[in-house]
């Protein structure tokens, strides 16, 4: 035992299992105690952990590095990104990136809820896809006392997917109102139609329009009955129902039957059913159909089914897919397209320290009668420790249905590996940097029509230096050699290495140089590997209210300069300029210059762009846009956006947006677009928020950055 009483810092690599990549944890505290035999530490009094974008700071800490997770407890404060939480104690598992927190006050983002949203819980246990909250009060109001909460028994979030919650109320007026009940909520994260009360407004396509729609409630159910009208393309009625089966079984069922008076293209009717259904050996099976009638007799069809259960040494997961068009009118009653999808992977674990992955997949397709199928599968065997490691793999890959792609087998492959860093004595520092790997195996390539074997060393080098408090050096290098049955050599060295230097507060700049030289031939398709040797740097200078910023370097292999591309901004609570270009070496020409400049005083925000390329000289785009806040809760937006080259108004819009404090009311109307929208909204609802804005394709000129601008120029 090693047992060490000190402020200190210390680096530790804990292995994950899975991925195979090594995550760095720093560890400060008053106190570390560090048992090498045993894998674990203990750390007390101000102790703070950093991993990835991660960080924890609590009174005590258990880390046990071969089970990979750590235990905190006592003011314990976790921050993931830009999500954080306060609780009393906290269990999180490297590998799965998953956290167990009791007594939990704190906050969350995602990319679907503008802001915050801010809980309190008795129990939080959540990772990257999923987040599961009990007895959770929920809201996105930012004050002490918000203004309007959910409270509900039990809360999971799908980032990115869905919101369900059970026994559900909801509460006005800082909580002393409660306006609605529901015993099941379900709220999509992708998709827009939740509408929570009527709405009207113009449609340049479809003309004026009325949305309603009537909620209902059953005892294990709800859903809405929906009734519209279009001026131009007629009535619309549909039912979206939502249902709950015992435990976790969910269902949903959407049907929308609508004219199509104008013949713009609008389906006559389509119906999907979603289902969710929990099955013994602890699993859950997802389903999905879809159909979708047009007017001139086609249907399209999508099936889904997705299985996934297991128990604590092994787990089991079956895909399937089904997409197709049928048309049943006149002379062409046949399927069109139709494809067909299978997997399914099988893992199985003996022990802590070895796994077994089993992978199939099978594909099919019908495209105008010609009929084409695939199949692909692979046994991989992992095995050993942190220190030594070995795999065995079996595949069969093939080309995709459109013939692009790999087409080879493994029968089989056997891989050794070895980390210094993780050997039970400690051994010579100049060693620990090192990962050796040998592996042989033999291979049938379709391509070439050959079969022979493979056999091969490979040496990682992986070090972080800083030979001054401002120069950061991380050198990362490899290098391999083949040999084959066929009397073939093949060898390749790669290295990436950066170099980071800040030798005053005010300046920066980020060196990258990347190489790869394959030495010989391999007598296999898949094994080619190309010359790589470039080198990319930046320059970036922060003088008080301004940042100037250069970008550029050379391609040594092809022998040819990447663009230099620079901006300028200036930037003050209440002002900001900018300005942007680029230079193409190569072509010898300039690309577009676009300046900006934006103004914040008292109640009133303006904002103009103006785009243009400089040689030769061409108008291309002025953009304005002004916002005046006429109250403390009331603003009146609006943009407009000219194309000199067209010589045509391609943007213009007003907005009026009546803020109620996590509620809003909002009047539009786009000129371009000709539409008029009215609508309420409670912003704790994502994807409600109606927004005057460009589009991806055409940011605006003064929230334009270097990635948007040469995006469409980049050759």
């Amino acid at each position: 035992m090693l047992r060490k009483v000190l402020p200190c810092i210390i680096l530790i690599l804990i292995f994950s299992f899975s991925t195979h990549a090594a995550t760095r944890v720093n560890i400060n505290a008053e106190r570390l105690d560090y048992y090498i035999q045993d894998e674990q530490a203990e750390a007390r009094t101000n102790v703070v952990v950093t991993w990835e974008d991660n960080r924890l700071t609590c009174d005590e800490l258990f880390i046990d590095f071969g089970e990979g997770y750590l235990t905190a407890r006592g003011n314990v404060y976790f921050v993931q990104g830009d999500s954080g939480f306060k609780s009393q104690e906290i269990t999180y598992y490297f590998e799965k990136e998953k956290a167990i927190v009791l007594d939990a006050r704190g906050e969350f983002v995602t990319e679907e809820v503008e802001g915050y949203v801010y809980l309190h819980s008795k129990r939080i246990e959540g990772d990257r896809e999923k987040i599961q909250v009990e007895d959770a009060l929920v809201t996105t109001c930012d004050l002490d006392e918000p203004h309007f909460f959910l409270r509900s028994t039990r809360v999971e979030v799908f980032p990115g997917d869905k919101l369900i919650a059970r026994h559900v109320s909801f509460w006005e007026l800082s909580g002393r109102l409660p306006l609605l009940y529901w015993p099941y909520l379900y709220i999509s994260l992708k998709e827009r139609e939740q509408q929570i009360t009527p709405e009207f407004g113009y449609s340049a396509q479809r003309g004026w329009f009325v949305k309603t729609s009537y909620s209902y409630f059953l005892e294990n159910s709800y859903g809405r009955i929906l009734a519209d009208y279009y001026t131009r393309t007629g009535f619309g009625f549909g039912v979206r129902h939502i249902y709950l089966e015992e435990g976790d079984d969910l269902g949903r069922f959407y049907f929308y039957i609508q004219q199509d008076r104008a013949e713009i293209g609008l389906p006559l009717w389509e119906g999907q059913l979603d289902h969710r259904q929990g099955t013994p050996l602890d699993g859950r099976l997802e389903s999905r159909l879809a159909l979708t009638h047009y007017w001139e007799e086609k249907i399209d069809m999508r099936t889904d089914l997705d299985w996934r259960g297991g128990v604590d040494e092994w787990r089991l997961r079956l895909d399937s897919d089904i997409d197709g068009t049928y048309y049943y009118g006149g002379e062409t009653q046949n399927w069109s397209e139709l494809g067909a999808s299978l997997f399914g992977r099988f893992d199985y674990e003996f022990s802590r320290r070895h796994r077994i992955r089993l992978e199939g997949e099978y594909d099919s397709e019908i495209d105008d009668g010609e009929f084409a199928d695939r199949w692909a599968g692979s046994m991989h065997y992992r095995g050993g420790d942190s220190g030594l490691g070995y795999e065995v793999l079996f595949e069969r890959k093939v080309p995709s249905l459109a013939g692009r792609g790999d087409h080879f087998y493994t029968i089989p492959e056997v891989k050794v590996t070895t980390r210094p860093v993780y050997w039970d004595e400690s051994p010579p520092s100049f060693l620990r940097p090192f990962t050796l790997e040998v592996m042989a195996g033999y291979y049938d390539d379709r391509e070439v029509d050959l079969r022979a074997g493979r056999g091969g060393v490979t040496l990682d080098y992986n070090r972080f230096f800083r030979p001054f408090p401002w120069a950061n050096l991380q050198l990362t290098q490899r290098g391999s050699l083949f040999g084959y049955t066929t009397r073939d050599f093949y060898a390749e060295i790669n290295s990436r290495n950066r170099l980071t230097l800040r030798p005053t507060n005010w300046l920066t700049s980020t060196w990258t140089y990347t190489y790869r030289q394959p030495f010989g031939e391999s007598p296999f398709g898949f094994d080619y590997r190309s010359l790589q040797d470039n080198l990319r740097g930046d320059l970036r200078l922060n003088w008080g209210s301004w940042t100037a910023t250069v970008n550029s370097g050379r391609d040594f292999a092809n022998e040819r300069f990447y663009d230099v591309t620079g901006q300028i901004s200036y930037r003050t609570p209440n002002a900001n300029f900018r300005a942007a270009t680029g230079y193409s070496i190569e072509n010898e020409r300039w690309r577009d210059v676009v300046v900006s400049a934006g103004l914040d005083y008292d109640k009133i925000e303006l904002g103009l762009g103006y785009r243009f390329h400089p040689s030769p000289f061409e108008h291309k785009k002025i953009e304005g846009q002004l916002a005046w806040q006429a109250t403390e809760d009331i603003k009146l937006e609006g943009i407009i956006s000219f194309d000199m080259v067209q010589n045509e108004l391609d943007s213009g819009a007003v907005r009026l947006a009546w803020d109620l404090h996590c509620r809003q009311l909002v009047f539009s109307y786009d000129h371009i677009r000709t539409e008029f929208l009215v609508q309420y909204q409670i912003l704790a609802f994502p994807g409600q928020r109606v927004q005057v804005m460009s589009t991806p394709e055409e940011p605006m000129l003064f929230d334009l950055d270097l990635g948007d601008l040469f995006d469409d120029f980049m050759e």
